[in-house]
């Protein structure tokens, strides 16, 4: 099959890759969307925890090719989606219901070889239909499930202010996720009118440009739409300066989720 490689950090190739064979207990899926994420960047810049060579794409659906022999709920044919997320369910923190700090974790597209290709293999229990969604949507799967945990752990409750930086698909997901929680505001800043134009079509309440030269009077801004801070405020880029400014924009007693890889 045809695939992108990652040989080395800082390099990758488009060639001919074995098909992966699956197991009698896997799935062999044929690749129909994949999505690129900010964490492809970083495995690419040789920033994770990642070996070489690999097989990248780790948001992705497609239709079922060829199942094991102890594979029963899941037929040939069939639309997917893929948890890509492995945990050994042995560890201290596995037992602890702590599974996201695995001390054998692994990740289809991260750890071992992933959806820019053809084919990819899955176990059985992290294949999920998905039933009439499209293949472009189902491939948000994965990180719409990012942004779900990322409310979950702050708790949100309705009625509450929220700040989101960052109007990248993982900000416009927050947005659209802090708004279906009943926020009674819902404020996004980003340095890019167009996302923000998207961002207002998504229902931000304020889309506010960000000056990337002057964090001073990002925060003036920001702090005259909501004069007491913010009850969540959620960085979704990952860059170290945002994070720093964002916690002057907490409410006394509210929390701040850094969403973005940093």
């Amino acid at each position: 099959m045809k695939g992108i490689i990652y040989p080395k950090p800082h390099c990758w190739k488009y060639q001919d890759t074995p098909t992966p064979q699956p197991g009698p207990e896997d799935v062999l899926i044929r690749i129909k969307s994949c999505g690129i994420c900010a964490t492809d960047l970083h495995i690419y810049n040789g920033e994770f925890i990642s070996r070489f060579p690999l097989v990248p794409g780790h948001e992705f659906s497609g239709e079922v090719a060829k199942v094991g022999d102890k594979v029963e709920d899941i037929k040939v044919g069939d639309r997917v989606t893929v948890d890509n997320a492995i945990y050994c369910g042995n560890c201290e923190f596995c037992r602890n219901n702590k599974e996201h700090f695995c001390l054998n974790f692994r990740s289809i597209g991260v750890t071992q070889n992933g959806a820019f290709a053809e084919y990819v293999v899955a176990h059985k229990s992290h294949v999920y239909d998905i039933e009439n969604l499209s293949y472009d949507e189902a491939s948000f799967t994965e990180p719409l499930s990012c942004a779900i945990h990322g409310l979950k752990l702050l708790g949100v409750t309705p009625g509450a202010q929220t700040l989101v930086f960052g109007a990248g698909p993982a900000g416009l997901m927050l947005l659209q996720l802090a708004k279906y929680s009943d926020c009674s505001l819902v404020v996004i800043a980003d340095p890019n009118y167009c996302k923000l134009d998207k961002a207002k079509e998504l229902g931000a309440d304020f889309a506010i440009f960000a000056d990337r030269s002057d964090h001073v009077k990002n925060r003036e801004v920001l702090l005259n739409i909501a004069p007491l801070g913010y009850d969540y405020v959620i960085d979704a880029t990952g860059k170290t300066e945002v994070q720093e400014n964002c916690l002057w924009l907490v409410k006394k007693g509210g929390k701040f989720l850094v969403f973005g890889l940093a």
